[in-house]
């Protein structure tokens, strides 16, 4: 099942040290593009974290190192 995602305004990318600390380690953890986003730019409200993936192998491999 496929999803569209549609444009939060009130969620915007990050230009905090530490999150953009977190989001790159996220990308070495999982070998993908991820996107932290927070809510209203205050970490405290929470956001989401968006991974991209190219292919049904790819994101397999991302489930399973989450798994471990």
């Amino acid at each position: 099942k496929n999803q569209v995602a549609i444009a939060n305004p009130q969620l915007s990318k990050e230009n905090d040290p530490e999150i953009n600390d977190l989001q790159e380690q996220l990308v070495e953890l999982l070998g993908a593009k991820v996107k932290i986003l927070i809510q209203n730019g205050q970490k405290e409200k929470g956001g989401k974290i968006i991974i991209d993936f190219y292919s049904q192998e790819e994101i397999q491999g991302i489930i399973k190192k989450l798994t471990q």
